[in-house]
């Protein structure tokens, strides 16, 4: 199993691994490039993509121009446009990314000697691609819908590749795909002004459905994700202090779930022993309340993320930084915060701790409660 998980409590939660999440967020991506108006975008985004690869004469004098604008402007992007196949989704937002990043080196190219010879001696096939090519890089109405839609699917790319890794703790589900259903909800003003009210509220409820499940699709969001983000003192107070309306964040995240699928997580692992649920539900109201042990565990696990949060901000790139989904999927990547799974285990291998803590702690670590279930 991957590790970071709350453990694999029977083998009917077999589908909790985080591969299913990264399955989901697949099918996420494909279900939001598959829409009409998303497609046709990516489709004119695409086609330019592959003029630029297709042909030797003009792939060299793209490179040329790159090179040539990256010397008076040290600045701009050298990235290469980008080819993927058409049933890799995750990746259709930077096969647009890559020609936005470009778009005045392929509007030179229109007006390049090596562009107009092969448009010259071009079949009327051919001249008919090179035309399409010409229309879209030369349409600034094109680039805004480039611009809207990879504000809707960098995100999804971004949450999707960070659960891949096999050391993600669970606590770490919930919170981004909230955060990316919010955003669907009340997208930035690229996507409101380039994409239709309709458009938009499907892209809306695609992440609904993905998340809770609707009709066959069935949900990814179950209680030990709740419990799990409960838990992980460290990823709260990255949310809550990761910017000015980090408190509201962290309320939206919270108010996605009740209190029910939280004790029915605990539940689960007290494993149908009445005293082992009974103590793992008072220490929960003691977490919860900050008492006892919890008040210093609280209180050092925010001074850690206030410490270092600011320098960590600093440092991440305003394209990443100011995407909400985009710049909390790189904070929860850094375990110089992260790293509540450390002060469980901590507390586990401690002496002084008593049992009945144990078991709590237990919870934040994987460990399993029974030798059956191990």
């Amino acid at each position: 199993m991957q590790s970071g998980l709350f453990g694999r409590l029977s083998r009917k939660y077999s589908w909790l691994f985080l591969g299913c999440c990264v399955h989901c967020m697949d099918l996420l991506s494909e279900d939001v490039a598959k829409m009409p108006e998303i497609a046709s975008v990516i489709g004119d985004f695409k086609l330019v993509t592959g003029v630029v690869l297709r042909f030797s004469l003009l792939t060299e004098t793209f490179i040329d121009l790159q090179v040539r604008r990256h010397k008076a402007d040290r600045s701009a992007s050298k990235i290469m446009l980008k080819s993927f196949p058409d049933t890799r989704f995750a990746y259709a937002f930077f096969v647009v990314y890559a020609v936005l990043l470009n778009w005045t080196v392929l509007q030179s190219l229109v007006d390049s000697p090596e562009y107009k010879v092969l448009k010259a001696n071009a079949k009327p096939s051919r001249r008919a691609v090179l035309r399409k090519f010409e229309l879209v890089v030369g349409d600034p109405n094109k680039r805004n819908l480039g611009n809207a839609v990879v504000a809707v699917m960098r995100p999804i790319s971004s949450v999707l590749h960070y659960p891949e890794g096999s050391d993600v703790d669970a606590s770490h589900v919930l919170p981004l795909y909230v955060l990316l259903h919010q955003q669907a909800q009340s997208p930035c003003d690229d996507v409101k002004e380039e994409l239709t009210p309709e458009a938009i509220a499907t892209i809306a409820g695609l992440f609904k459905d993905r998340w809770n499940g609707a009709g066959r699709k069935v949900g990814i969001r179950n209680d030990l994700h709740c419990l799990a983000w409960k838990l992980d003192l460290h990823a709260r107070y990255v949310v809550l202090h990761s910017s000015s309306n980090g408190g509201e964040l962290l309320a939206a995240i919270d108010g996605s779930f009740g209190l029910e699928p939280v004790m029915r997580a605990i539940k689960t692992y007290s494993q149908g022993n009445d005293t082992t649920h009974a103590q793992l539900v008072a220490e929960y109201e003691s977490f919860t309340s900050k008492t006892g042990v919890w008040a210093l565990k609280h209180t050092s696990a925010e001074l850690l993320v206030k410490t270092k949060l600011a320098k960590i901000l600093t440092s991440m790139k305003d394209v990443v930084k100011n995407n909400p989904v985009t710049r909390i999927t790189e904070l929860l990547k850094c375990r110089e915060l992260t790293v509540t799974r450390i002060m469980y285990k901590s507390m586990v291998e401690d002496a002084s701790v008593n049992h009945e803590l144990k078991l709590f702690v237990n919870m934040g670590v994987g460990t399993y409660l029974t030798p059956f279930l191990s």
